[in-house]
């Protein structure tokens, strides 16, 4: 591949990414509004119920999610394997080459297809288990306040559908993620937080049951968005319109892909909801409330690296497609690198200031616990997070049984010691403090298995991440640590002495990123920008005079 074909890459990566980021700080500040009214609006004890129904319904996404990363892979996979260039729309299909052609365009109609296929057998199994097997564990397992079993009943079966409205949004998503079209998760995304945002205002003046109206609110929202989702894809790709065409072979292909990866993503579901509903068996809706408040700040959080890997992601997948292996190694190491660093940032203040952070934004209704599960749910997402893009590269090759198996059963270990934790009588945080644990052991094992299945080389990979981020992450810590020392007992208020720790550790991780986690290609396409921003327009005036 030539290196102007590489540079461009490289930089429609920073452009989506630069674009997602942009959404994601207005996202940030709606969500952080939203969360905060519906928890007035609810209550601690409702906002509780929801979460334990809404994390049980979320169980059977272990059906379902291992299809989206399948579905996902095999679309980038086609189109960098047919050499589309990802910045032609699908509006231009009528003249494009590689898989908007004739024989390409078939193949991406097939997939796509295929995957409503899948998506649809797949919502038919939910409607059996839920008012089954899902009906079973509310009314003789689940610990609900008395009186409220009918409203958990009704949040369920809306938490149902809204499950099934997701499950067929995979297939559209799919295809715009493979197409790195990020402009138009900015747009509908932005849509879609305005209305949560209204749901909220709503929960605050209605007279009805509010629990009810949320739970019934929820789905519509959803269906509201994938609906607009659906009408873009069908517009915009050929392969979203047209004469159905069902291939049994790709069919195969995505569920023996999807298959493997089930039981990836049944450890995943196990230890975030699974771990829910076996907090709410030992410590009830309380306990719940509490972890709901430390998943929405690690999912914001979490949306900041996602963001970031949404962009990198088909090019891992299309430059291994190519048999670009060292452009996709450096790209591979780039995504580990910087997920690192961006939950770094958000972790190491909340280490020290995670109460009074809480305070700020919630008030004076932040749950017990919910400051120590937040912090450590943040490490936990590190640990996880920071080897997601060898994931990406396992996935693109196709050949992810071992990994798969492997990567799962270790990951599994996390709800079994929690549970053992809970019943020998352990606090309801040993849950995160087993995660954590057991994700970087699985770290580990993710690094030794990319290496046998694709050569990735483990010695460059220390050196240019995994000591650079442990670097940054030591000094982060330290500049927080001496002022949260000597400002400890002081007459500063609350909100002030965090301020300050908080900046220091920004100053601290900042100085650290700089010298020791950036190479100096990352410096200077940073101080372009800076400079495209205007930052240096001043400095260069008061010059001249």
């Amino acid at each position: 591949m030539s290196e102007g074909k590489i540079s461009e890459r490289s930089r429609r990566v920073a452009r989506n990414t630069l674009l997602l980021y942009l959404r994601m700080l207005l996202l940030l500040v709606i969500g952080l509004f939203t969360s905060r009214l519906v928890l007035q609006a609810l209550g601690e004890q409702d906002y509780g119920t929801y979460n334990a129904v809404y994390g049980m319904v979320m169980m059977f996404t272990l059906l379902s999610g291992s299809m989206s990363n399948a579905i996902s892979r095999y679309m980038a996979f086609e189109l960098g394997a047919a050499g589309v260039s990802a910045g032609a729309s699908g509006s231009d299909a009528a003249g494009a080459t590689g898989s908007d052609s004739a024989g390409g365009g078939e193949r991406m109609r097939k997939l796509f297809c295929s995957a409503i296929l899948i998506q649809l057998a797949l919502v038919l199994l939910l409607a059996l288990l839920v008012p089954t097997l899902g009906e079973w564990y509310l009314s003789t397992r689940m610990v609900i306040p008395e009186g409220s079993l009918g409203k958990a009943r009704l949040v369920m079966y809306a938490s149902a559908l809204l499950l099934a409205i997701q499950l067929f949004s995979i297939p559209y998503n799919a295809v715009i993620i493979s197409r790195e079209k990020m402009k138009v998760f900015a747009y509908i995304s932005v849509l879609e937080a305005a209305l949560k945002l209204a749901v909220a205002f709503y929960l605050l003046y209605t007279p009805y049951d509010k629990l009810i109206c949320y739970a019934l609110c929820m789905p519509a929202v959803a269906l509201l968005i994938r609906s607009t989702y659906a009408l873009h894809c069908r517009r915009s790709y050929p392969e979203c319109r047209g004469a159905v065409i069902i291939d049994m072979g790709a069919v195969r292909g995505i569920l023996g892909l999807g298959g493997w990866s089930f039981a990836a993503g049944a450890a995943s579901t196990m230890n975030t909801h699974g771990l829910g509903i076996l907090s709410n068996r030992f410590f009830g809706v309380g306990v719940n409330a509490s972890r709901a408040i430390a998943t929405q700040v690690e999912g914001i959080i979490k949306q900041f690296v996602s963001n970031f890997l949404t962009a990198l992601n088909p090019q891992i997948t299309k430059s291994w497609a190519e048999g670009n292996r060292d452009y996709c190694f450096a790209l591979v190491a780039k995504g580990c690198k910087f997920s690192s660093l961006i939950v770094l940032a958000f972790a190491v203040p909340f280490a020290f200031e995670a109460q009074t952070l809480l305070e700020l934004w919630l008030g004076d209704v932040v749950p017990e616990g919910a400051a120590l599960f937040t912090s450590l749910s943040l490490f936990c997402l590190l640990a996880d997070m920071g080897a997601n893009s060898i994931f990406q590269l396992v996935l693109s090759t196709g050949r992810v049984a071992k990994y798969y198996i492997v990567t799962s059963l270790i990951s599994l270990l996390a709800y079994i010691l929690a549970y053992i934790s809970f019943a020998l009588g352990g606090q309801a945080h040993n849950a995160y403090l087993s995660c954590l644990g057991v994700y970087l052991i699985c770290d580990l094992v993710k690094l030794l298995l990319a290496r046998g299945l694709t050569g990735l080389s483990l010695r460059p990979f220390f050196k240019e991440v995994v000591l650079p981020c442990l670097g940054v992450g030591l000094a982060s810590a330290l500049f927080a640590l001496v002022p949260w020392l000597l400002l400890g007992g002081s007459v500063l208020p609350p909100l002030a002495s965090a301020a300050i720790v908080c900046i220091s550790s920004l100053i601290g991780f900042s100085l650290s990123t700089w010298l020791l986690a950036l190479t100096p290609g990352e410096k200077s396409w940073l101080l372009s920008l800076l400079k495209k921003a205007g930052l240096f327009k001043l400095k260069k005036a008061s010059r001249k005079h």
